[in-house]
């Protein structure tokens, strides 16, 4: 079960042992396109749009969490990830940690009921 943590500032926080959340993004010919989601109003922040991620599990690694809370949200991912860095940000005692991949192709996720729809694309810098 997971539980609210209350952080040094009296802020509640989804999960007690902290969260991760997955960045994906992909760079085209035209375009980086980052895999976003417009969250489910049957869920907390619902209407917002936000990287598919949740709470961790206890002992769960910030890279484990973010693709299983990933895979729940929007289904499987493609094969072929690659790994370039976690930023962490710390709100007094609790973390949430945003995992960033770079994806060889560009995909599309599906969603489950927490997700309203995904999008999301930039023009390269």
């Amino acid at each position: 079960m997971t539980r609210f943590f209350i952080d040094a500032q009296g802020r509640r926080h989804w999960g007690e042992h902290g969260a991760a959340g997955l960045l994906a993004y992909h760079v085209g010919d035209d375009a980086i396109r980052y895999l976003l989601q417009k969250r489910s109003l049957h869920t907390h922040g619902g209407g917002t749009w936000s990287i598919p991620g949740g709470a961790l599990d206890a002992g769960e690694s910030p890279v484990d969490g973010a693709f299983r809370e990933t895979e729940e949200e929007l289904g499987r991912l493609p094969a072929g990830l690659r790994y370039t860095g976690t930023v962490t940000t710390d709100f007094g005692g609790w973390q949430y940690h945003t995992v960033v991949f770079r994806s060889p192709e560009q995909f599309t996720a599906l969603g489950n009921w927490e997700v309203a729809s995904t999008a999301g694309s930039l023009p390269p810098a």
